[in-house]
């Protein structure tokens, strides 16, 4: 592979882990504000294939119960890309929560307008 090509690769690795970090951030801040503006205003939110929760107003009440539960992030680790376009990448990434329960979270992310990305699907699924 060109140098070129690898030099375009970390790039786009770089912006998609920056990215991804988003999410992480807002919880650790405990804005459930934060986390909603992540998220396109149609987005799918969907927790272990069972619970879908749709739009931003939905979304939004799902962060807020798990902050006003005081659940916290303790890690993340390095998404893995999945899928790569230059509108749109799918990554998988894990997080633990100070509930002790492990995330792992399939998110498509879409480029908008203003060169931002936000979700616009994600899948969780839990694991104690």
């Amino acid at each position: 592979m060109s140098e070129s090509k690898l030099n375009l690769l970390n790039v786009q690795c770089d912006e998609v882990q920056q990215v991804c970090t988003q999410l992480y951030d807002a919880f650790s801040k405990s804005s459930a504000e934060l986390c909603a503006d992540c998220y396109e205003p149609f987005c799918i939110l969907n927790i272990n294939t069972e619970i879908n929760f749709i739009g931003f107003a939905e979304i939004k009440r799902y962060w807020e119960k798990l902050i006003a539960a005081n659940i916290k992030p303790l890690t993340k680790e390095e998404a893995q890309i999945t899928s790569y376009r230059r509108d749109m990448f799918s990554v998988k990434t894990k997080w633990e929560l100070s509930t002790g329960i492990r995330l792992t979270m399939n998110d498509t992310w879409v480029k908008q307008e203003d060169e931002s990305y936000k979700l616009l699907v994600q899948s969780i699924v839990e694991k104690p």
